[in-house]
């Protein structure tokens, strides 16, 4: 006897068409029948003590503790089970680029493809991308029970980032950065380097020109440079602090935005250098303030408050001649290229205050 195909009832096109319907009202009743029937499965999963739940997967020691394994065979197992299920989802990705560019609820084309409009999607996707907020948990538990979870997760990441050392911290910080080293060590090294890439033309003016629209990128210009006007960056300040660190170096001996600011007249100009150390002076020059050469091109009419990327690095030029003029060393050193190999930079300081 033949086998008959089972009835696709989860199928947005079968509803579609048993029923004469939209796509968008296809997926929202199915979502409504996978609610209804999942509430049983959900009552007793919420049943389950903590232990089990874990036990029910492989890529967790508990799964494999409960098979009678020791916990050290259960750990070992239990993260190549892991390594193999993500390896595994990189090969079908790498392998099938089309069919996951919109595979997640929050990729573009996602909600789109199963028939809400553009400006649907972008508000789905937004709030999708809010997964923890004083509101949701609100809407979700009512306003008491909703504010007390909201704040008791609050305490809890407060007391975890609490019981971590500065080294600790600095660990978890360093390897959320968008650095090359960190795209290698997530996606392999072609795969890595190839959306290290991508990210970082995602900060030059063309993409962000493409995005933005003219206006909007002018727009965006002006906010940034009244951000850290009159101000170093974070970036900049962290930077000097690794320094003096590093190096041991006292605040009587170097001057500094943690100080006094190394200011020097070049012909009724002022200008203001980052960190002074006797006659070395040192410019940590952000990506976008001092446009990166790696990002930007001369030749390219990029507007930062009616200031050109060309007129930027004449800035800088006749900056670094006005000290060298007065008699110190400068050395530039790039954000992008410390946040690449910190050591490596800093190496290259050693080398250019001491030796």
């Amino acid at each position: 006897m033949e086998k008959k195909n089972p009835v696709r009832v989860f199928s947005v096109d079968w509803q579609m068409q048993r029923y004469n319907i939209t796509a968008k009202e296809a997926t929202e009743k199915i979502d409504a029948m996978k609610a209804k029937l999942s509430v049983s499965s959900k009552k007793m999963h919420a049943e389950m003590d903590k232990e089990t739940k874990k036990a029910m997967t492989p890529k967790n020691k508990e799964h494999w503790i409960k098979k009678g394994y020791t916990l050290e065979e259960s750990v070992l197992k239990a993260k190549q089970q892991g390594d193999q299920m993500r390896q595994v989802f990189k090969d079908k990705k790498r392998n099938n680029p089309d069919m996951y560019k919109s595979y997640l609820p929050t990729q573009k084309g996602y909600w789109t493809n199963k028939g809400w409009s553009e400006e649907e999607e972008i508000a789905i996707i937004s709030d999708r991308q809010r997964t923890f907020t004083k509101d949701k948990c609100i809407d979700k538990y009512g306003p008491i029970e909703g504010l007390i979870i909201f704040e008791n997760r609050q305490v809890k990441w407060q007391n975890t980032i609490n019981s971590k050392t500065p080294e600790e911290i600095k660990r978890i910080n360093d390897s959320k950065a968008n650095t090359l080293v960190n795209f290698i060590t997530r996606y392999g090294e072609d795969e890595g380097t190839l959306k290290y890439n991508k990210w970082v033309y995602k900060m030059t003016s063309p993409a962000l020109q493409e995005k933005l629209g003219e206006e909007g990128y002018k727009k965006y210009c002006k906010e940034r440079m009244l951000r850290f006007k009159n101000s170093y960056s974070n970036a900049g300040k962290k930077f000097v602090e690794t320094l003096i660190d590093t190096f041991n170096i006292s605040m009587e001996d170097h001057s500094s935005c943690l100080n006094e600011e190394w200011w020097i007249n070049g012909g009724g100009k002022f200008y203001r250098y980052d960190f002074k150390y006797k006659n070395k002076l040192i410019e940590f020059n952000g990506d976008f303030w001092h446009a990166n050469p790696v990002m930007y091109k001369d030749h390219e009419e990029i507007l930062f408050a009616n200031v050109t990327v060309g007129q930027i690095w004449e800035h800088d030029k006749n900056k670094i001649s006005v000290a060298t003029d007065k008699g110190f060393d400068v050395l530039t050193i790039w954000d992008e290229d410390y946040n690449k190999n910190t050591t490596q930079q800093i190496e290259i300081i050693k080398h250019f205050l001491f030796e």
